[in-house]
This record gives C-alpha cells, sequence and structure tokens, in this order.
C-alpha cells in the first residue's frame, strides 16, 4: 500500500517542508525543493526592490533646469543665486542668436564649490565636440565671445557642499561688430567689482 505522510496537508496547504516529520523522506524531498524554489525567488524579488530604492534615491536629488535662451540680451543665474544652488544640479541653458551673429557673456558673480562643482561653457550646443572650458572656484572669469551662434552653458554640482552660484549677463553681437570689452549697456555691472585688465584684447567677428 502507498503511505500517508503524517502533516501532508498541512505542507501542502502552507508550502514549508515538515522537517520533524521523519516518516515520509520523499515528501521531505519535495517540500525541500519548493522551499529553496521560493527563497530564490524572494532573494531575486529583493534585491530588485533594493536597486528600484536606489534609483529612486539617487534621482530624488538630481534637481534639473534651463531651457532654450534668445533676445538681443539677458541674464543667466544659477538656481537660488545668491543664496546657493541646490546640490545634485544639472542644468543647461542655450542661447541662439540669429544667423551669423555672435554672442557674448560677461560674468557678474561666480561663486561655484572648487573642484567638485563646474560651470562647462560649449561652443555650441552642449556636445563635447563643442567643448570649450570648465569653471569652478570662486574667482571672477574674463568675457567670453563664441565663435558660433549658439551657446551653452551647463552646471553640475555634487551631492554634498554649495556656494552662492553664479549670474551671467549676456549680448548678441553683430556679426560685423568687435567683441564688447566687458561693459555691457545700461549699467549691468553698476556696484560691481569688474576688472577687465589690459591683456585682454577681442579681435572683430566678420560675416
Amino acid at each position: 500500500m502507498k503511505g500517508i505522510c503524517k502533516g501532508e496537508i498541512r505542507a501542502k496547504e502552507s508550502k514549508i517542508a515538515d522537517f520533524g516529520d521523519r516518516g515520509c523522506t520523499k515528501c521531505g524531498r519535495l517540500d525541500f525543493m519548493l522551499l529553496k524554489k521560493m527563497g530564490i525567488k524572494s532573494g531575486f524579488t529583493f534585491w530588485n526592490l533594493v536597486f528600484l530604492l536606489l534609483v529612486s534615491y539617487v534621482q530624488g536629488f538630481i534637481y534639473t533646469c534651463g531651457g532654450t535662451l534668445k533676445g538681443l540680451n539677458g541674464t543667466v543665474e544659477s538656481p537660488g543665486f545668491p543664496y546657493g544652488y541646490p546640490n545634485g544640479a544639472n542644468c543647461t541653458w542655450v542661447i541662439i542668436a540669429e544667423e551669423r551673429n555672435r554672442i557674448q557673456i560677461v560674468f557678474q558673480s561666480f561663486a561655484l564649490e572648487e573642484e567638485y562643482d563646474y560651470l562647462s561653457l560649449y561652443d555650441g550646443h552642449p556636445h563635447p565636440a563643442n567643448f570649450r572650458t570648465r569653471l569652478t572656484g570662486f574667482h571672477l572669469p574674463p568675457p567670453v565671445t563664441s565663435t558660433k551662434s549658439v551657446f551653452s552653458l551647463r552646471l553640475t554640482s555634487d551631492f554634498a557642499v554649495s556656494a552662492h552660484g553664479f549670474k551671467v549677463y549676456y549680448e548678441e553681437l553683430q556679426s560685423s561688430s568687435c567683441g564688447n570689452p566687458g561693459v555691457p549697456p545700461k549699467g549691468i555691472l553698476s556696484g560691481t567689482k569688474f576688472d577687465v585688465g589690459d591683456k585682454i584684447r577681442y579681435s572683430c567677428v566678420t560675416g
């Protein structure tokens, strides 16, 4: 006759092996295999959950901002200026001028955590091929004039310390004009320390 395991009904209902019942070795093996499969499945689900939580945690601390700017002139400020930009910032501004015109930017204020937070400048759209320079620290950079009708700025900050941030004045230059020596019209730089220096020279941009 076929043997009946004690507690076999319980094992099928709960899916947990009754290892205390030594009267049925075959049932114990089946229940052990089932428990093992359940453990693997539970472990897989657990690590998937941990991964999703980590991704959500990191994404929750990434601050995105920026946009496309057009017009003869304007300003670009880091978010929260002058009270400090957020940690985990990834902000991109693209300034677009009329075709064959150029763009000049003049820094009115600049303070980024040195060697950890950066403002990257691109002579064109923000692409590695158009990368021009990367700024960090607390020294006011000199004015920069593009060679194209598109100029981009990208702020990148880490997840710890921040500083006051930056403020930039930009101006569209006609294709036949020379670079502005750094003092925009309408007294934009009034009350701000700004020293262009004798060594800085600008050449005319011809169309």
